[in-house]
């Protein structure tokens, strides 16, 4: 059901150990994906794309205890078609920002792309940032978010657009925070053709604002 490893580097080479075993609990994640991200305490954090209480995948945090690593679901999301619309099968991990807040991207009969704030109590409480619901706008994102200048977030997704792709070749999308707790969705490029897509890395954002990606046979670099 997939691991949470470790490479430490030692003077002889490189020494691989399992942080934690999902399928250890009663309605564990599993399948996680993507690269995990560290809180101020060095504890990771990151999704699997299946399982939790839904079998819809999860959020997770592991933090250092139980003979080694302890996991804690922070957040189980919900089946397609389930009235709590949260979205389903978490894809490419969560960013952190600067106030503690996780994001990341949903891939499931429901995708979008979400928010879990901490709350006082200890628990996380998910927002739904923005719904890939309209196809010409980009759907079924693949890679997890990364956060800009101002608390933006930067991604992309591997259908929709305008692309000549059967169902779209993907796009590059950027969504700005706005007052009130609103946030604004803009297609930032669309993939042309099946020569250079689906996008399927996450984005890397240089100091000018530049992104950096990858997709089917190409890397690529879109200037603001």
């Amino acid at each position: 059901m997939g691991v949470v490893f470790e490479l430490a580097e030692e003077s002889k080479g490189w020494t691989y150990s399992v942080l934690y075993d999902f399928g250890t609990l009663n309605h564990d994640g599993s399948e996680p994906m993507g690269a995990p991200a560290f809180d101020a305490k060095g504890n990771p954090y990151g999704t699997t794309y299946s399982g939790g209480l839904y079998a819809s995948g999860t959020v997770f945090e592991l933090t250092p205890g139980c003979k080694g690593w302890c996991e804690r679901r922070l957040h189980s999301f919900c089946p397609g078609g389930n009235p709590c619309k949260d979205g389903s099968a978490p894809v490419g991990g969560v960013v952190f920002d600067a106030k503690g807040n996780l994001y990341g991207a949903a891939n499931g009969a429901i995708n979008n792309v979400f928010e879990l704030t901490p709350t006082m109590k200890g628990k996380w409480k998910e927002t739904v940032l923005y719904d890939f619901s309209d196809p010409k706008n980009g759907f079924a994102p693949i890679t997890g978010p990364v956060l800009g200048p101002g608390g933006t977030l930067y991604g992309t997704t591997a259908l929709g657009g305008t692309g000549s792709c059967y169902e779209g070749c993907g796009v590059v999308y950027r969504l700005s925070p706005r007052a009130g707790g609103k946030w604004q969705y803009t297609v930032l490029y669309n993939f042309p053709n099946p020569n250079v897509s689906p996008p399927d890395g996450r984005l890397v954002l240089d100091s000018k604002g530049n992104l950096y990606g990858t997709a089917f046979s190409v890397v690529y670099e879109i200037n603001p």
